[in-house]
């Protein structure tokens, strides 16, 4: 299943209610939701004049229906309208809370260690990212957490890369989502020296509470620190795609 989005497709229904649509065809000019595949999903409008709703809708080719999946904004304070009789138009839309504008730019932020990271071996340790190089939507916090809040629901790469100032058996970096571990990457090596440990994930981000930090683990046998500075240790993060 796949959020499907197509130009110019406008339907009618008589359906009454609050439950699936049952679509009655396209209007002259327009395409069918067809276009949208069977068993994708599609924002839709659907209003008889006075009463609307906007949301996603699950297309099923069988029947030729639109389930109503989520309701996102309607003249019924945003739940179900119970529609009445007579004529409704179906069409696709891009409803305004899923469309970005120029004035809300794509998140996205740099941040590497001004200073060191202090770590006690066998601790697992959040990674201090003070200094922003770049952050467009003021998510990321430098001076107290050290996380990226993003404010748009969507996809996020995540990339960040730690350089350890001592020298270790063995090195963990993980990326944390909401306070636990989420993805991570490790640093054996050859020779039984471990400086850099590197992750990157794709991570689904609701746009309001998740939150990505940086957490590091080291097992040198003493306190160990990460190296400052923007090429050695690092966070980035960027929409990659909006829900």
């Amino acid at each position: 299943m796949s959020l499907v989005i197509a130009d110019r497709v406008q339907e009618t229904t008589t359906t009454t209610g609050t439950g699936t649509i049952t679509l009655a065809g396209a209007v002259t000019g327009y395409q069918a939701f067809s276009a949208i595949g069977n068993g994708n999903t599609t924002y839709y409008t659907i209003t008889d004049g006075t009463n609307w709703e906007v949301g996603i809708g699950t297309y099923t080719l069988s029947g030729t229906t639109l389930a109503r999946t989520t309701v996102l904004a309607s003249s019924n304070a945003g739940a179900l309208v119970n529609f009445p009789a007579g004529t409704k138009t179906v069409f696709c839309t891009l409803p305004a809370a899923k469309a970005i504008t120029t004035d809300q730019v794509r998140p996205a932020f740099s941040a590497y260690a001004g200073a060191g990271t202090s770590a006690t071996t066998n601790v697992t340790t959040k990674v201090a990212f003070n200094t922003v190089e770049y952050d467009t939507n003021s998510c990321y916090d430098a001076t107290t957490n050290f996380r990226f809040t993003p404010n748009v629901a969507g996809k996020y790469q995540i990339n960040a890369l730690i350089e350890s100032s001592t020298a270790c058996a063995y090195s963990m970096i993980y990326i944390y989502k909401n306070g636990s571990p989420y993805k991570g990457g490790n640093g054996y090596t050859v020779g039984g020296q471990t400086y850099f440990v590197g992750a990157s994930a794709l991570i689904d981000c609701n746009g309001t509470t998740d939150f990505i930090e940086i957490y590091w683990y080291q097992n040198a046998g003493t306190t160990g620190s990460t190296y400052p500075g923007q090429v050695a240790t690092y966070f980035q993060g960027f929409l990659a795609r909006a829900n």
